[in-house]
């Protein structure tokens, strides 16, 4: 798992998340999220461990690229695909 240690890596996470969400995401947020460690289908990019908090990113939804954390809740948080919000 790459975590990001400081501004600069954060923003190069952020770019990297941009860049893939839109040039090769074409399904809805609901299709793209899931619920638990680790995605279980290619569509799977936004990944919420809800015993943890972690929020990952995954780039491609198959393990072949490493899912990115990029926020940290409160495990047990109800959170949906309707939580997800991309600027």
């Amino acid at each position: 798992m790459e975590q990001a240690s400081s501004l600069s890596q954060l923003l190069k996470i952020c770019n990297k998340i941009s860049l893939i969400f839109l040039t090769q995401l074409h399904n809805s947020i609901a299709d793209a999220f899931t619920i638990g460690s680790a995605a279980t289908k290619a569509s799977d990019r936004f990944i919420y461990n809800d015993t943890t908090g972690a929020l990952f990113f995954d780039p491609d939804g198959t393990g072949a690229l490493a899912q990115v954390q990029f926020a940290q809740l409160s495990g047990g948080v109800a959170l949906t695909h309707s939580d997800i919000f991309v600027v």
